[in-house]
Protein backbone atom coordinates (compact mmCIF):
# COMPACT_ATOMS: atom_id res chain seq x y z
CA UNK A 1 0.00 0.00 0.00
CA UNK A 2 2.91 2.64 0.97
CA UNK A 3 5.60 3.18 -1.86
CA UNK A 4 9.12 4.28 -1.51
CA UNK A 5 9.86 7.14 -2.37
CA UNK A 6 13.11 8.91 -2.16
CA UNK A 7 11.91 12.56 -3.33
CA UNK A 8 10.26 13.52 -0.40
CA UNK A 9 13.42 13.22 1.34
CA UNK A 10 15.54 16.09 -0.51
CA UNK A 11 16.38 18.75 0.79
CA UNK A 12 15.22 21.36 -1.84
CA UNK A 13 15.10 25.36 -2.41
CA UNK A 14 16.43 28.16 -0.10
CA UNK A 15 14.00 27.11 2.70
CA UNK A 16 16.31 23.99 3.37
CA UNK A 17 13.30 21.92 3.86
CA UNK A 18 12.06 18.71 2.02
CA UNK A 19 9.08 18.51 -0.31
CA UNK A 20 7.02 16.32 2.49
CA UNK A 21 8.09 19.11 5.36
CA UNK A 22 6.43 22.15 2.65
CA UNK A 23 3.60 19.61 2.05
CA UNK A 24 3.18 19.04 5.93
CA UNK A 25 4.29 23.07 6.67
CA UNK A 26 1.12 24.30 3.86
CA UNK A 27 -1.10 21.80 5.49
CA UNK A 28 -0.74 22.88 9.08
CA UNK A 29 -0.83 26.62 7.67
CA UNK A 30 -4.10 26.47 6.14
CA UNK A 31 -6.02 24.32 8.36
CA UNK A 32 -5.22 26.51 11.13
CA UNK A 33 -4.83 23.62 13.93
CA UNK A 34 -0.79 23.45 14.90
CA UNK A 35 -1.77 20.57 16.65
CA UNK A 36 -3.31 18.39 14.16
CA UNK A 37 -1.09 15.40 13.13
CA UNK A 38 0.04 15.03 9.30
CA UNK A 39 1.73 12.68 7.88
CA UNK A 40 3.01 12.40 4.59
CA UNK A 41 3.40 8.90 2.58
CA UNK A 42 3.78 8.09 -1.26
CA UNK A 43 0.73 5.53 -1.39
CA UNK A 44 0.84 3.09 -4.34
CA UNK A 45 -3.33 4.20 -5.50
CA UNK A 46 -2.52 8.09 -6.19
CA UNK A 47 -5.97 8.57 -6.77
CA UNK A 48 -6.94 9.37 -2.72
CA UNK A 49 -5.38 12.41 -1.58
CA UNK A 50 -5.64 11.97 1.86
CA UNK A 51 -7.27 9.90 4.54
CA UNK A 52 -8.31 10.62 8.12
CA UNK A 53 -7.05 8.56 10.51
CA UNK A 54 -8.30 8.22 14.05
CA UNK A 55 -7.41 6.27 17.24
CA UNK A 56 -8.75 3.07 17.96
CA UNK A 57 -10.58 4.64 20.85
CA UNK A 58 -12.66 7.53 18.83
CA UNK A 59 -13.38 5.31 16.39
CA UNK A 60 -15.45 3.02 18.99
CA UNK A 61 -16.69 5.61 20.45
CA UNK A 62 -18.21 7.50 17.30
CA UNK A 63 -19.60 4.27 16.02
CA UNK A 64 -21.25 4.20 19.72
CA UNK A 65 -22.51 7.53 18.92
CA UNK A 66 -23.63 7.26 15.67
CA UNK A 67 -25.37 3.71 16.24
CA UNK A 68 -27.22 5.76 19.76
CA UNK A 69 -28.54 8.61 17.00
CA UNK A 70 -26.85 11.34 18.20
CA UNK A 71 -24.11 13.62 16.88
CA UNK A 72 -20.57 13.57 16.52
CA UNK A 73 -18.94 12.99 19.47
CA UNK A 74 -15.94 15.45 20.04
CA UNK A 75 -12.65 13.31 19.85
CA UNK A 76 -10.20 13.92 22.50
CA UNK A 77 -7.40 14.19 20.01
CA UNK A 78 -8.12 14.86 16.23
CA UNK A 79 -7.36 12.95 13.34
CA UNK A 80 -4.00 12.48 11.79
CA UNK A 81 -4.38 12.93 8.32
CA UNK A 82 -2.40 11.16 6.13
CA UNK A 83 -1.34 12.97 2.93
CA UNK A 84 -0.02 10.80 -0.26
CA UNK A 85 2.43 12.98 -1.39
CA UNK A 86 1.81 10.96 -4.91
CA UNK A 87 -1.68 12.45 -5.69
CA UNK A 88 -1.86 15.02 -8.34
CA UNK A 89 -3.84 17.61 -6.31
CA UNK A 90 -1.05 17.09 -3.67
CA UNK A 91 1.81 18.45 -5.92
CA UNK A 92 -0.47 21.06 -7.63
CA UNK A 93 -1.04 22.44 -4.18
CA UNK A 94 2.73 22.56 -4.11
CA UNK A 95 3.25 24.34 -7.04
CA UNK A 96 0.32 27.18 -6.33
CA UNK A 97 2.20 27.80 -3.08
CA UNK A 98 5.73 28.10 -4.67
CA UNK A 99 3.90 29.88 -7.44
CA UNK A 100 2.11 32.23 -5.03
CA UNK A 101 -1.14 31.36 -5.56
CA UNK A 102 -2.27 31.00 -1.44
CA UNK A 103 -6.05 31.96 -2.22
CA UNK A 104 -6.71 28.23 -4.60
CA UNK A 105 -3.97 26.42 -2.55
CA UNK A 106 -5.73 27.08 0.44
CA UNK A 107 -9.45 26.00 -1.27
CA UNK A 108 -7.36 22.61 -2.11
CA UNK A 109 -6.18 22.24 0.95
CA UNK A 110 -9.91 22.54 2.45
CA UNK A 111 -11.11 20.64 0.01
CA UNK A 112 -8.78 17.65 0.23
CA UNK A 113 -9.18 17.84 4.51
CA UNK A 114 -12.77 18.16 3.96
CA UNK A 115 -13.01 15.06 1.81
CA UNK A 116 -10.84 12.63 4.01
CA UNK A 117 -13.31 13.78 7.02
CA UNK A 118 -16.41 13.30 4.89
CA UNK A 119 -15.04 9.48 4.05
CA UNK A 120 -15.68 8.75 7.76
CA UNK A 121 -18.74 10.56 8.18
CA UNK A 122 -17.20 13.54 10.47
CA UNK A 123 -18.98 16.67 9.09
CA UNK A 124 -21.71 18.97 11.53
CA UNK A 125 -23.71 21.07 10.09
CA UNK A 126 -21.59 24.14 9.67
CA UNK A 127 -18.97 22.33 7.92
CA UNK A 128 -21.01 20.61 5.54
CA UNK A 129 -22.18 24.31 4.44
CA UNK A 130 -18.87 25.41 4.24
CA UNK A 131 -17.93 21.68 2.15
CA UNK A 132 -20.64 22.44 -0.60
CA UNK A 133 -20.28 26.23 -0.75
CA UNK A 134 -16.35 25.42 -1.13
CA UNK A 135 -16.85 23.00 -3.94
CA UNK A 136 -19.28 25.37 -5.61
CA UNK A 137 -16.54 27.59 -5.92
CA UNK A 138 -13.73 25.61 -7.19
CA UNK A 139 -16.70 24.01 -10.39
CA UNK A 140 -17.27 27.54 -11.07
CA UNK A 141 -13.31 28.14 -11.21
CA UNK A 142 -13.10 24.97 -13.75
CA UNK A 143 -15.74 26.22 -15.67
CA UNK A 144 -14.03 29.50 -16.38
CA UNK A 145 -10.54 27.92 -17.48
Amino acid sequence: MIQQDSAGEIVEGADGKTRDQRIVDIFKQYLDDEEMGVRIESLKDDTVPAMALFSEQDRRMQEMVRMMGQGMPMAEKGPTLLVNSNNPVVRNILDLQEKGSSEDAAMLVAQVYDLSMLTCKAFDQDRMASFLERSNKLLARIEGE
